[in-house]
């Protein structure tokens, strides 16, 4: 299809410099018509193109995407309403397709420009609160394994340096309850920023209960239910 294509504007361009007008025209309209037609052979995908492995394959990716989409959105949703437990069951089963999904994106924009991923920002938010280091190392293995997403590895890792921080914050505030949250930090030495921060995700997971005093908090350790 090429060579016809290319001795077809051969023969346009000379029918042109000859001027062969009407030859020229015709021959134009053939190779315009010729490159409509090769265009969408090349784009037009059947199973009749695929060998059957091939067609497997697409047919596994398509499932694959749907599933990164329907766990996305449910892992949203289930945050959205506080549920945060169904919420990391959906990050753990979107882990699987991050590869998929960044190779979709490329192919279909011809670049990964993605400010936000959820399943990663979601599980580095909440694991290090549950001491998680199982459902992190995972998040982290697939991060490294995609170069594309060396934009989350300093996420990863500061995900590892919470753990500790809330493992610390938990220690801390079983052993002294009643804790203010403006002051408590400095006995730690955690910045107020981080301090609010990992209380914040704490008492989402119902691990930490705040109680209003004045314009700050009082903070009490809770054993998760």
């Amino acid at each position: 299809m090429k060579i016809i294509i290319a001795i077809v504007f051969v023969l346009s361009v000379g029918a042109y410099a000859s001027e062969d007008y009407y030859s020229s025209g015709f021959l134009a309209l053939v190779f315009v018509g010729l490159i409509i037609v090769y265009w969408k052979r090349k784009k037009k995908l059947t199973s009749n193109d695929l060998t059957n492995s091939d067609y497997d394959k697409v047919i596994e990716s398509r499932e694959n995407l749907n599933n990164y989409y329907t766990y996305m959105d449910k892992m949203q949703a289930a945050e959205k309403s506080n549920n945060i437990a169904d919420a990391l069951e959906y990050v753990k089963k979107t882990i699987p397709f991050l590869d998929q999904f960044v190779d979709d994106t490329i192919a279909s924009y011809g670049t990964f420009d993605i400010g936000t991923i959820p399943a990663i920002d979601i599980g580095c938010r909440y694991w290090p609160a549950l001491g998680d280091m199982n459902n992190l190392s995972l998040l982290k293995e697939a991060v490294e394994n995609k170069k594309e997403l060396k934009n989350w590895q300093s996420s990863i890792e500061k995900a590892f340096i919470d753990v500790e921080l809330s493992g610390r914050i938990k220690v801390y505030l079983q052993n002294n309850p009643g804790q203010y949250q403006n002051t408590f930090g400095k006995e730690l030495n955690v910045s107020g920023k981080d301090t609010t921060r990992i209380v914040k995700n704490l008492e989402k997971l119902g691990l930490v209960k705040r109680e209003v005093d004045g314009k700050t908090y009082k903070l009490y350790a809770q054993n998760k239910k």
